[in-house]
């Protein structure tokens, strides 16, 4: 009978809540700078890119702990779904930082990798063996 150890469940999830914590103080001020001037779209970029990852971290250490989520839930969380938008989302951010030009571009880039790596990652998922 397989017994999970909940020493090494805490000790692999024991920065999270500090991590979450911090990145949510940072999705807030990027949420109150970008609302005192509304041209800074890199601090809506911030929040948003700071905001998927710590729903990533969040997933996870809730899943490591209740038996609500389950385990499709995590696995298409954290592998097919969150890591995809949180790339293009730092990518969006960065581009906007910088001021790269043709940030339309940029953005049907990205957005065309998202569906793409998403729709890959459900198909590679759909097609493993049981």
């Amino acid at each position: 009978m397989l017994q999970l150890s909940w020493d090494d469940v805490d000790r692999s999830v024991a920065s999270y809540p500090l991590r979450i914590l911090l990145l949510g103080e940072v999705a807030l001020l990027g949420l109150v700078l970008f609302a005192l001037d509304r041209r800074e779209k890199p601090y809506l970029w911030l929040a948003l890119a700071c905001t998927a990852y710590m729903l990533l971290l969040l997933i996870v250490m809730v899943g490591s702990y209740v038996t609500w989520l389950s385990f499709t839930t995590i696995t298409l969380a954290y592998d097919v779904v969150l890591p995809p938008l949180q790339f293009g989302l730092w990518a969006i951010f960065w581009a906007s930082w910088f001021g790269l030009p043709q940030i339309r571009r940029i953005h049907a880039i990205v957005w065309s990798q998202e569906d793409d790596i998403t729709v890959l990652s459900v198909v590679r998922l759909a097609h493993q063996p049981a």
